[in-house]
């Protein structure tokens, strides 16, 4: 199985932006080919994710996690064909609106970088994707439903396809939290480096070199 990296996706007004919740944040996207996909295929985003800290028991949390997810594009189109929104994948609860109809929560998206934590919690999380579409098939090692990563429905694996490259749209979210002794205390910053970047992120050492700009 093989494809071939044709563009980067961007993201558009409809995403539900970066923001803060109760115990942590969210951020949803609709990804965007520039032009309409000449063949089949896949925007593709790697996902790293860091955590070190505390629980709610003062037991140390310290883990990394890397695994690469897809949503297929169809020959013509410039969306992908699976969508999902707050109220299915997530719920109301926790969410910081009025109502379970406010439109953010029935907003198709494509992709949402979310976290909540419990109270007791103290640390650091990170979470950074890289994403780019792909004409072609995919390796049949991509799944749904897949235990070794966080993409729960999406196609994924935590093997790096043989044809991916590091350039891509990235997005990244940094978090800082203390929520023990009836604390509240974050810093939270989001950042995109956008698809008219993406063809210089083409090496490891440059992936690393932008995400220490980005912060």
């Amino acid at each position: 199985m093989s494809s071939i990296l044709t563009q980067y996706p961007t993201v558009g007004g409809a995403q539900f932006r970066p923001e803060e919740i109760p115990f942590g944040f969210i951020w949803g996207v609709q990804f965007h080919l520039p032009e309409p996909a000449k063949s089949d295929g896949h925007v593709i985003q790697f996902i790293y994710q860091h955590q070190k800290g505390t629980n709610s028991n003062g037991q140390s949390i310290n883990f990394d996690v890397k695994y690469w997810e897809a949503w297929k594009i169809l020959k013509g189109s410039t969306t992908p064909t699976e969508s999902m929104t707050v109220a299915t994948a997530i719920g109301k609860q926790n969410m910081p609106v009025n109502s379970v109809n406010d439109y953010k929560f029935h907003r198709p998206m494509n992709d949402f970088f979310y976290k909540q934590f419990n109270t007791g919690n103290k640390g650091f999380y990170y979470i950074h994707g890289i994403a780019a579409f792909y004409e072609g098939s995919l390796p049949n090692d991509f799944i749904r439903n897949n235990a070794q990563t966080g993409a729960k429905q999406l196609l994924s694996t935590n093997k790096m396809p043989p044809f991916w490259q590091p350039g891509g749209l990235q997005r990244a979210v940094s978090y800082e939290f203390d929520f023990t002794n009836g604390k509240n205390d974050t810093k939270f910053k989001a950042k995109t480096i956008g698809a008219e970047l993406a063809g210089t992120i083409n090496s490891l050492y440059a992936f690393g070199q932008q995400i220490h700009k980005m912060f």
